[in-house]
């Protein structure tokens, strides 16, 4: 199981200047679902969850001024930051 996504909440301050829907796509992230999982679970189409990730990506960069490379460094940068909250239930 990979987790509930609404178990994660990211920093209200939103230093990474994330839109809504590209919240829903890094909470997946997060959990660690690929594009296609991603993309069933949100009902869009594989190629809009590569564009949005691609927009994660380039705003982590921007936010933190560090080249981020891998889904890995992503999640690594944003604990960093404080963009990462875990709501326990």
């Amino acid at each position: 199981e990979q987790g509930d996504p609404s178990e994660l909440i990211l920093n209200p301050m939103n230093n990474f200047e994330l839109e809504d829907s590209e919240i829903l796509v890094f909470q997946r992230i997060i959990l660690g679902m690929t594009n296609e999982q991603i993309a069933n679970d949100l009902g869009l189409a594989t190629q809009t969850i590569k564009n949005t990730v691609s927009s994660i990506f380039q705003k982590a960069e921007t936010a933190t001024l560090k080249e981020v490379s891998s889904r890995a460094a992503l999640i690594a940068v944003a604990i960093r930051h404080g963009e990462i909250f875990v709501v326990e239930k």
